[in-house]
């Protein structure tokens, strides 16, 4: 093999390994949906539990972590029936048009949907669930794609 194949070779697995690196070092300081605690547990568990980078699914650009190969794989069948309401922001504040972060303590999971609040909100969302929900509902469907800055 002659030494420009060998230098071309060689210069291809360098560029091949420090792509690799890169995208695991983006996967390390990325931001994960429903703040990295697995969206299957608050069904199965009914609480909060922190996911492991060993286990992700990638949905709608947003990558979700679990606790175990299980939850991962009940959470591929049926990505709809754990994803968060409202794209993970706030239920309450998306009542009022706005799109807040959360606190993974403050959930709950109606008729089979996770809603994920504040924790200084959650008390004012559980005075009227179903309500807060249909409010919430149609103004999801008109800021949806909005950037949170622009609300």
């Amino acid at each position: 093999m002659s030494i420009r194949k060998k230098i071309g070779i060689l210069f291809t697995a360098v560029t091949l390994l420090l792509l690799n690196v890169q995208a695991w070092a983006d996967f390390a300081t990325q931001s994960f949906g429903a703040n990295g605690y697995d969206v299957v547990a608050y069904h199965t568990q009914n609480k909060p539990v922190k996911g492991s980078r060993d286990f992700y699914s990638f949905v709608n650009g947003v990558t979700y972590l679990f606790v175990d190969k299980g939850n991962k794989k009940l959470f591929d069948a049926n990505p709809e029936q754990y994803l968060p309401a409202y794209g993970g922001y706030c239920a309450m504040a998306m009542t009022l048009g706005k799109k807040h972060l959360t606190n993974p303590e403050a959930f709950l999971v109606y008729k089979g949907k996770l809603y994920l609040n504040k924790a200084d909100v959650r008390p004012l969302w559980l005075k009227d669930v179903p309500g807060n929900i249909e409010k919430a509902d149609k103004i999801w469907k008109e800021i949806k794609d909005t950037d949170p800055a622009k609300l």
